[in-house]
């Protein structure tokens, strides 16, 4: 059986405020979780950045792509 999972892109997420402040990442995964994503699409270039992602999506019944 296939699903379709939705996805938002972290990325896409950046430097989008209209008053040039930026969200926290903490905020951005607390949108995304809000609008029903199934997960979020996530850079590895971090270690620490992909632990506090993926912990988030984990502890929340999402996944993520990569």
């Amino acid at each position: 059986m296939q699903k379709l999972l939705i996805y938002q892109s972290l990325w896409a997420m950046e430097r989008r405020r209209p008053d040039g402040r930026e969200w926290s990442l903490q905020e951005k995964l607390e949108m995304i979780h809000a609008a029903g994503y199934d997960g979020c699409g996530v850079r590895f270039f971090d270690y620490a950045y992909a632990k506090e992602v993926t912990g988030f999506l984990r502890a929340h019944g999402m996944s993520w792509q990569a």
